[in-house]
Order: C-alpha cells, then sequence, then structure tokens
C-alpha cells in the first residue's frame, strides 16, 4: 500500500514538493497506524506498555475484602433485637426457596424418568 501511495498523489497533483511531502506524511501515518493497532491487538503481556493485570486483579481483590468487612462490621454494630428477627425471617425464607426448588428440580427429574 505504501508504494501504490506515491503513485497515487503524483496523479493528483502538478507539484513535486507536494507530491513528495504528501506522499511522505500519508506513508508515515498509515506506518503509525499500525504500529499503534499492533500495540493493541495484544494488551496483555509483559511489555512495557501492556496492561497490569495482576496489580489490577490485587486492587479488586482489596476492594471486595474491604467490602466484606465493612458488611460486616454494618451487621455486627446493628445487631439489635429487631434486626437479628428479620435476619432470621430473611433466613428462613431463603431456605423455603431452596426447598421449593430442590422440589420442583426432583418433580421435574421424576417425569422425565
Amino acid at each position: 500500500f505504501i508504494c501504490s501511495v506515491p503513485v497515487a498523489i503524483v496523479s493528483f497533483t502538478h507539484s513535486v514538493v507536494v507530491a513528495v511531502t504528501f506522499s511522505f506524511l500519508s506513508s508515515l501515518l498509515l506506518v503509525a497506524l499500525n504500529e499503534v493497532a499492533e500495540e493493541l491487538e495484544d494488551p496483555f503481556g509483559e511489555d512495557a506498555n501492556d496492561l497490569p493485570l495482576l496489580d489490577e486483579h490485587q486492587r479488586f481483590n482489596e476492594i471486595i475484602h474491604e467490602m466484606v468487612l465493612q458488611e460486616r462490621l454494618m451487621i455486627d454494630q446493628q445487631g439489635t433485637p429487631e434486626n437479628m428477627a428479620h435476619q432470621e425471617r430473611v433466613k428462613r425464607s431463603l431456605k423455603k426457596r431452596q426447598l421449593t426448588r430442590s422440589s420442583s428440580v426432583l418433580e421435574s427429574a421424576a417425569a422425565l424418568a
């Protein structure tokens, strides 16, 4: 493609200086764009400008750990009888849902057999 760019530019211009300048700049632009595309093609690895996945993963784990600790602190601080009763109701409803789901799975498996 770079070899055909000067021919196309010469056919549209009558000045040698303009043809050489535009040919050089357009070829340089295409080569630079290709280099950028190659770098963006594989952003994972060990090169200088690759994404730091291990650092990002560690930061993500730290954020999740902090969220879990904050949730535990909130639950511990809200240990009033009303909140504890609410938590028990939630646990019971979850158990009922699990039992309902497991029984419906058993029924559908029995119907297939």
